[in-house]
């Protein structure tokens, strides 16, 4: 591997990194929403609708940005980036001049969710691509970025700016969308043929134990874009082009036929030919190289998507991330319902911080998780010949505990003071394990698929993928919510009973995780017996 080369897989990192920390802004939108809503005079029950905008962009959207990342990681980017940029302008537009408009700040929201994953696609895209041998290891650091940078720019915009929203949405336009930006200059797929050779004998040797619906995966190289070095300068001369190997293979592949140059005379190695004649037969190599990648790509997608495999990936994706997600969004109303309730509400308690700490929690946590996930799975991997899949089963395990350990009475404490201690510390320690188990699921995810079915429309697959939490959240929602509503009395605007008030709820996601886990553990199962099986077939 030459300094070129090195010189490109640093950039690419470092720039796939930049841009995964500037995209994470969708995370911001609990800081601003209050002092948004307020001004432009929404009520605060138009907040859901708001919020689930950004799930919009972020999931449902998801879809279309991996389709861009496929074609162009840095068309992405440099869509992404104006995306961000323009969603923050109209929010400071509707701020400033008090704009009283939904549909606004809908579509603001929608930009942002659309424009932070188009980066975000990208970065993983290339650091899941440019690094076969480590793939865990390397899409590690995006993946955790991204989910770092919701608490990194609450602390730097409450720092900077206080309470002046204004301002917060112009350092918010120029900064992430600069970040976003950096990618267009700098993430690129990186030439590595010992890599993606690698990479596909080990995907061989896994696909022979395997029979799922032939799904044939197409490990990317610098050749499988339009626009890469395949195309840039014609052979040295027509007669090693046309005698050659490859042209002959690639002429029965596409199923040309000596008639079809039958207007160019057969000549001998020793005969002239002109520069005409040399860079046209490159760019009808060119163009036909091009026109089959970008068939074959769609073509692996669509047998991707109907394989059992994929559903079976969707399935466990979008019910763990459908419970951590329903977590993230609804912990402060378990908190003001604890608040709310006696005798609690008899006692000086700080809600706010109390809810501010679990936003810290859950977004370090969730970094924590994505950091250490990479690598344990690639030591088991590398080391143990394990599936990635035991990450997918400690997360499980670690939702099942959580939802279990959420819904712990403390009503037999006497004392008020001891009481309040223990519910919000056990609060604590929930939105600690709901954040790493997060963290776990999203930082294993990326590395399964790409080991599973290539990184040839990766972003893609993984864009669907996403959207199973766009479903499986509003379920949960739900079931939030009607549980908080069967336990409020009457007119009241908060339920006044405690770990009643959702304990139904995460009874209805502990038996959820307890359904992922025994799921991941049979899709083990059949892949270790499939694997025995052909080792010892003759």
């Amino acid at each position: 591997m030459d300094s070129t080369n090195h010189f490109g897989y640093l950039k690419s990192f470092v720039g796939g990194n930049v841009v995964a920390l500037g995209a994470g802004t969708p995370y911001l939108f609990s800081f601003y929403a209050p002092q948004l809503l307020s001004k432009c005079r929404i009520p605060v029950s138009a907040s859901s609708k708001l919020s689930f905008s950004l799930t919009i962009g972020s999931s449902l959207m998801g879809i279309l940005a991996g389709i861009v990342v496929d074609r162009s990681p840095k068309l992405s980017c440099l869509i992404g980036s104006i995306c961000v940029f323009i969603a923050y302008l109209i929010l400071n537009l509707c701020y400033r001049h008090e704009w009283s408009s939904t549909f606004l700040i809908s579509l603001s929201l929608i930009l942002i969710g659309y424009g932070s994953v188009s980066g975000f696609y990208a970065s993983v895209k290339c650091a899941n691509t440019n690094f076969p041998q480590h793939r865990g290891t390397a899409g590690a650091f995006p993946v955790s970025l991204y989910g770092l940078s919701g608490m990194v720019f609450s602390y730097l915009c409450s720092k900077l700016f206080g309470e002046d929203i204004e301002h917060v949405f112009i350092f918010l336009m120029a900064t992430c969308g600069s970040m976003i930006l950096v990618g267009y200059f700098s993430l690129d797929i990186v030439s590595n043929r010992e890599g993606d050779d690698a990479s596909i004998k080990e995907w061989e040797l896994q696909k022979s134990s395997e029979t799922d619906d032939n799904i044939v995966p197409l490990y990317d190289n610098s050749n499988d874009y339009i626009g890469s070095p395949v195309c840039s300068s014609p052979p040295a001369t027509y007669e090693n082009f046309a005698l050659s190997d490859n042209f002959q293979e690639t002429s029965e592949f596409f199923g040309l036929e000596d008639r079809q140059l039958s207007n160019r005379p057969l000549l001998s190695p020793s005969s002239p030919r002109t520069k005409y004649d040399v860079e046209g037969e490159s760019t009808i190599k060119c163009t036909m190289d091009e026109n089959s990648a970008q068939k074959s790509m769609r073509s692996h997608v669509l047998q991707s998507l109907k394989s059992s495999t994929f559903i079976g990936y969707y399935i466990i994706l979008g019910l763990l991330q459908g419970v951590g997600l329903m977590y993230i969004y609804s912990v402060g109303f378990m908190i003001q319902a604890q608040v709310s309730s006696p005798p609690l509400n008899q006692l000086p308690i700080n809600a706010e911080r109390i809810q501010s700490l679990q936003v810290t929690l859950l977004s370090l946590l969730s970094f924590c998780g994505r950091l250490s996930s990479g690598p344990i799975s690639d030591f088991l991997v590398k080391k143990f010949k394990a599936q990635r899949l035991w990450n997918i089963v400690i997360a499980s395990l670690l939702v099942f505990f959580a939802s279990n350990k959420i819904s712990n009475d403390f009503s037999s404490i006497e004392d008020h003071s001891l009481r309040a201690s223990k519910i919000f510390k056990n609060i604590s320690v929930c939105s600690a394990v709901f954040g790493y188990s997060f963290g776990v699921l999203f930082g294993t995810f990326p590395s399964i698929v790409a080991d599973r079915f290539g990184t040839n429309g990766y972003s893609t697959l993984w864009g669907v993928l996403t959207t199973g939490g766009l479903f499986s959240v509003s379920v949960f929602t739900d079931i939030l919510g009607r549980d908080f509503k069967a336990n409020t009395a009457g007119d009241d605007e908060n339920c006044e009973k405690g770990v009643l008030c959702y304990s139904y709820t995460f009874t209805v996601t502990k038996y959820c995780a307890a359904f992922t886990l025994l799921f991941v553990l049979v899709i083990i199962g059949c892949t270790c017996y499939r694997r025995r099986a052909t080792a010892n077939s003759p």
